[in-house]
């Protein structure tokens, strides 16, 4: 996993991926399009108030006779406290990304 500023845009980045055994078409992207809402956030549901705009992003695509499911958030802070938010919970988001998308993909293998 990574992270990087994006400075001419003033915002935050990280995009973990994971694998499932689902295929694309099996996957159908209920698990995803259900994020928010009555079914939560997969992870952490508690976390997800910002002092900021923040936007999750997902890709599907093939791999090993599975898919390969990545995940983008994308963070625009706003002042001094969403900078300490970002950095200081690193640790925690990244928790957070990867539980999620450990979510993702069980629900993804249950659709199947």
């Amino acid at each position: 996993m990574a992270t990087w500023p994006l400075s001419h845009l003033a915002t935050f980045c990280s995009s973990p991926s994971s694998q499932c055994s689902a295929t694309i078409s099996s996957l159908s992207f209920r698990p995803i399009a259900r994020i928010g809402g009555a079914t939560g956030w997969y992870y952490g549901n508690q976390l997800w108030r910002l002092p900021g705009r923040a936007w999750l992003q997902f890709e599907v695509s093939a791999e090993n006779g599975g898919s390969a499911i990545r995940q983008t958030a994308l963070f625009d802070p706003v002042g001094l406290g969403g900078l300490l938010y970002w950095y200081g919970l690193w640790p925690v988001h990244r928790l957070v990304f990867a539980g999620m998308l450990r979510r993702i993909a069980k629900e993804a293998e249950m659709a199947r």
